[in-house]
């Protein structure tokens, strides 16, 4: 009402910023609260939007507008709403995935482009005896043996042109020096 109120152009036809707010009501308040200002804003419309002024007299094309905002705003919402679950879901699932790799045995990681670690799991603590916060920001090379550095540089090339990296049979090193078997297996982290 304030927005409609001090913005002149919205005077003829105060519909548009009552279904943005309704659409943004939806969005971060639910279906629910965009239903209740559905009504409130059809009250609004009414008081201050329709001639007479600030009286509720409703007249037929009156009517008829107000139903046509009532389903525009409940659409709007409903998509609104909609859009809300679908981010929540991805969030649920982002974290089930995260808990997945964390909760994993299997020694995990991810690095950029250029070799950095960003991410370190519980069964790479495990298998290297790195601790997380001593790996983050350092070289994937820390676990690399130095016979064979050319393998990694080799998967950073094929991964930079798109090419895929078939898994197979090496050796890393250990926080302590040791040389450990390993299958190893890289992938690309994609986005959507």
């Amino acid at each position: 009402v304030a927005v409609w109120t001090l913005t002149g152009l919205m005077h003829r036809d105060p519909f548009a910023i009552f279904v943005l707010a309704v659409v943004a009501i939806a969005r971060f308040l639910g279906f629910g609260p965009a239903v209740f200002g559905t009504a409130l804003s059809v009250i609004a419309i009414d008081y201050i939007g329709f001639e007479p002024r600030f009286s509720m007299g409703i007249t037929a094309s009156d009517l008829g507008r107000l139903a046509i905002f009532v389903i525009i705003s409940l659409l709007a919402a409903s998509l609104a709403r909609q859009k809300s679950r679908a981010e929540v879901r991805a969030d649920q699932t982002h974290e089930q995935m995260a808990a997945i790799v964390e909760s994993s045995n299997d020694a995990i990681y991810s690095a950029t482009t250029k070799g950095i670690i960003t991410s370190w799991n519980h069964g790479a603590e495990q298998l290297y005896g790195y601790r997380a916060d001593e790996v983050l920001g350092k070289p994937v090379f820390i676990t690399v043996p130095e016979d064979r550095t050319h393998e990694t540089r080799s998967h950073f090339e094929k991964l930079a042109v798109g090419e895929s990296i078939e898994s197979y049979q090496t050796q890393r090193r250990r926080k302590d020096g040791t040389l450990v078997p390993i299958l190893l297996s890289v992938s690309p982290l994609r986005d959507r």
